[in-house]
């Protein structure tokens, strides 16, 4: 709203337009690299797999293989996913994470949605 309301240069829209792409563009360098700082391995390993591959397809073995070897691990790589908004599971499945009612790691990956940031650090992650 900001950029739209502006009183002084640019006064186009195409001008406009401009300054908030670069403004956003700017934003979300600031997102990531906050994100990045804190992100562990197992967790930016996580969230290549969920990007990458259909979760059916995600193995235990895969899972291992990329430093989520117990369950504790990946419900914590899920969970701090969660907090930094970069995955949103719905409040059921959280219930059930958080009362321990999964027995396989598999059963963590049901329901597991990615949010818009999640595809923007994902791209950087690749580079």
């Amino acid at each position: 709203m900001f950029v739209y309301e502006l009183e002084e240069e640019p006064f186009s829209n195409e001008g406009k337009s401009k300054l908030f792409k670069k403004w956003f563009e700017q934003d979300k360098k600031e997102e990531y690299d906050s994100i990045i700082e804190v992100l562990q391995n197992s967790e930016t390993n996580l969230l290549r797999l969920l990007s990458s591959q259909n979760t059916d397809l995600i193995t235990d073995e895969i899972l291992s293989e990329n430093d989520l070897k117990t369950i504790s691990e990946l419900r914590n790589a899920i969970s701090n996913l969660e907090k930094y908004g970069i995955i949103y599971i719905p409040i059921l499945e959280n219930e059930f994470m958080e009362q321990n009612k999964y027995k396989k790691k598999q059963d963590f990956l049901n329901n597991i949605f990615l949010t818009p940031k999640s595809h923007y650090i994902k791209e950087h992650l690749c580079e």
